[in-house]
């Protein structure tokens, strides 16, 4: 589900912002993506945005998020971000064009008011990516929740996610997908992971199977490859063919 919407924001760092009990009455309303700063075109100054910001959201959670993983996705947070639900650290990213997931089960509260907090710092970061770079990379990083959030519940045995890459294009196209699967149930887990490539058209081009086991409360990855593939038809500005990956998994 959406979870853009609903934020509350101060431009400056405030010692204990991340409490439940922290009065945020007096923040801004905001909905994201957020920019923590309006740089105006007659005086910008270039480093106007680097400073640390806090963003908060109440919510409850629906009931049957219960016996369910409670993810919270930030599609991008310039640059650092730190994120607490009711004042417990729950994850940390560097890096404010990468995507990433937070795992709110740990602290999660039912039948109660839940406060999502994420601490922003937008600062110069020399160690994170692109900003190590020995040369100048022309253009601004900003700062702030720059893209959407999501929230994502999930259950316990899940597809955690799936990295494509394509090993060959001739004479024959293979097509190779690393799979991670987490079992957080308190048993076993036996099933079977499908991979199906379809054309433009919905059409299946190609699938393929692997058998998954994996004891309880283990990640792992499995590797499955579509290989064979004769007659696709390759991308290009004039002909953007267009092929979709579908991954499934089933269980016994």
């Amino acid at each position: 589900m959406n979870f853009s919407t609903g934020w509350v924001f101060i431009p400056k760092d405030i010692p204990g912002a991340e409490q439940s009990e922290f009065d945020d009455y007096s923040f801004e309303r905001v909905s994201v993506p957020h920019a923590n700063i309006r740089t105006p075109h007659e005086t910008f100054d270039p480093d106007m945005f680097r400073f640390v910001s806090w963003y908060r959201k109440h919510f409850r959670p629906a009931e049957y998020f219960r016996g369910r993983e409670v993810l919270v996705e930030f599609q991008g947070v310039m640059t650092v971000a730190d994120v607490y639900l009711n004042g417990r650290l729950l994850g940390h990213h560097e890096g404010g064009y990468t995507p990433f997931a937070v795992d709110l089960t740990p602290a999660l509260k039912f039948d109660a008011e839940n406060i999502l907090a994420v601490h922003v710092d937008s600062r110069e970061q020399k160690e994170v990516p692109p900003e190590r770079a020995p040369k100048m990379f022309g253009y601004y990083l900003f700062g702030g929740i720059q893209r959407d959030v999501l929230l994502r519940d999930v259950d316990p045995l899940h597809i955690e996610r799936v990295y494509y890459t394509t090993a060959a294009i001739q004479p024959e196209a293979r097509e190779d997908a690393q799979i991670t699967v987490a079992n957080g149930r308190a048993e076993p887990a036996e099933g079977m992971l499908v991979l199906h490539l379809l054309d433009a058209n919905g059409k299946e081009v190609s699938s393929t199977q692997s058998p998954v086991h994996l004891p309880a409360g283990e990640t792992r990855d499995f590797k499955l490859a579509l290989e064979h593939l004769r007659g696709i038809e390759l991308w290009d500005v004039d002909h953007p063919q267009r092929y979709v990956a579908l991954r499934a998994a089933r269980q016994l």
